[in-house]
């Protein structure tokens, strides 16, 4: 079944109260702006899908762990992509903030210059009101809201709790656009039966056309529907072929079309990501693009080191040859483009594997800046047979502080199995700090000097959750 998304592309701010068994609820306050022209609109939703994010340090270890898997739900189906924030770079930014109550509220997209707030309360943290919350921030509204809502449902407004009468407004064509999608009762963006009743036995929100009787499900669903990664996609104008890939190590390329014609177009991206303190390795397999142009300007598959393409390029190239020797990236996120105007059986693009390596150089430069060190693969388990070794290094008159805001290895006696083990000093002068495993966490370690020696170490047998650190630069006294 076709189904539907609304999108607001306006300003809207939304408050809502959520409970993680009950209540998904959104209050009435909204502010609104006239809409603008085309370009306006635009304006609205987040450039090149990427959304620079920080997350407050009152939300636990765990919880930051829980809500970074949540974004990779949004980032593996779609072109979205959500990276730390960097002061220095991005002055937009969605802020996570962790209040001391169950409210949760944000704005629809980038509303704000500057900072633009995600309240996530108490009764927030699951993965279904924090998916929901993330797609007001990508730019989506609440499904029911849509124009054409009364041929999917029907709104008893007698049954809502008064006050609340907004949240079931019916929004105009003018207002919004919907995509040309029908309308979308699985919806991370769909209100359950009850949102905002007087009594909670009572629907406020009462579906007509739902098939195979699952009337019950509506507002209840944990993961993206179909037409919530389609809306997404047509959003951002997100390109038909490639993918974001997580996994730690696999391969990709483009595919044959025997009915090509020998001018066929093609513009693909593929989005590598890794946690930090890891790197990507990328091996083209096979190459086979024409050289249109020199130094390959119109035809090409380009590597960049980073998210976007305005981040340094590692390697633009054409022709018909095997490349044999590896591009590595200097940090956690890799691009890969190709765009051709020649895509056929004789010129059909290209072949490649990639995988992750951990450990390096980390260089701590900026005091106002949080670096990040991570397990490998996290937030989700780390791999067997892992060894990492990073080197920490600030300037000579400043110090290190690495701070553990989440710590869980596998247990063993004398931690003999999976460890992190920490030094003060370099190759040449070390001294031990100590050897963690289990749930037993350094918490914050201050180094001696200038340079500090991370770890990590996993066997063969149990995998963990791994653990999560923040690393400042600290004033020498």
């Amino acid at each position: 079944m076709l189904n539907f998304f609304i999108i607001i592309l306006k300003l809207i701010l939304i408050k809502e109260l959520i409970t993680p068994q009950k209540n998904f609820l959104c209050a009435s306050e909204k502010i609104r702006l006239k809409r603008s022209v085309a370009t306006g609109e635009r304006s609205l939703l987040w450039n090149d899908g990427i959304i620079p994010y920080k997350i407050d340090d009152s939300f636990s270890g765990l919880h930051r762990k829980f809500i970074r898997k949540v974004m990779q739900k949004w980032e593996k189906s779609t072109c979205i992509q959500f990276v730390d924030r960097n002061d220095t770079i991005h002055q937009d930014y969605l802020a996570l903030v962790h209040p001391d109550s169950r409210r949760c509220h944000t704005a629809i997209g980038k509303s704000y210059s500057g900072r633009n707030e995600l309240y996530l309360g108490k009764g927030c943290l699951n993965q279904r009101n924090i998916l929901h919350e993330l797609g007001h921030v990508i730019g989506f509204h609440h499904e029911h809201n849509r124009p054409d809502r009364d041929q999917y449902v029907n709104i008893k407004m007698e049954n809502v709790k008064s006050g609340s009468e907004g949240n079931f407004e019916k929004l105009s064509p003018e207002e919004i656009t919907t995509l040309n999608q029908k309308y979308d009762y699985n919806s991370i963006m769909h209100y359950r039966r009850y949102e905002f009743s007087s009594d909670q036995s009572k629907d406020t929100i009462v579906p007509l056309q739902i098939e195979n009787n699952e009337i019950d499900e509506i507002g209840t669903l944990t993961e993206l529907s179909d037409i919530d990664i389609i809306a997404t996609n047509l959003l951002y104008r997100c390109l038909e072929c490639g993918k974001t890939l997580q996994d730690p190590e696999g391969t990709f390329g483009t595919a044959v079309d025997a009915n090509a014609s020998p001018t066929s177009k093609k513009y693909c991206q593929w989005r590598i990501s890794a946690s930090h303190g890891e790197r990507i390795v990328l091996y083209i397999t096979s190459l086979n693009i024409i050289e249109s142009s020199p130094k390959c300007q119109t035809d090409y598959l380009q590597i960049t080191d980073g998210y976007s393409t305005i981040n340094p390029l590692l390697a633009s190239i054409c022709g018909k040859h095997r490349i044999v020797d590896p591009i590595i990236s200097s940090g956690n996120r890799m691009l890969i483009t190709y765009r051709t105007d020649h895509f056929n059986e004789m010129y059909n693009g290209f072949t490649a594997r990639y995988n992750k390596i951990c450990g390096g150089d980390i260089k701590i430069e900026n005091e106002n800046q949080n670096y990040y060190l991570e397990s490998p693969n996290y937030p989700s388990l780390y791999e067997d047979n892992k060894k990492c070794v990073w080197h920490l290094i600030s300037p000579l008159n400043r110090k290190i502080s690495i701070k553990f805001n989440y710590f869980k290895l596998e247990e063993s006696l004398n931690c003999e199995n999976d460890f992190v083990e920490i030094k003060n000093g370099d190759n040449s002068n070390l001294s031990s700090v100590g050897t963690y495993c289990g749930k037993n966490s350094p918490g914050e370690v201050i180094s001696e000097g200038n340079k500090l020696i991370i770890k990590f170490v996993s066997d063969h047998e149990i995998q963990g959750n791994g653990f999560s650190a923040i690393i400042t630069m600290v004033k020498s006294n």
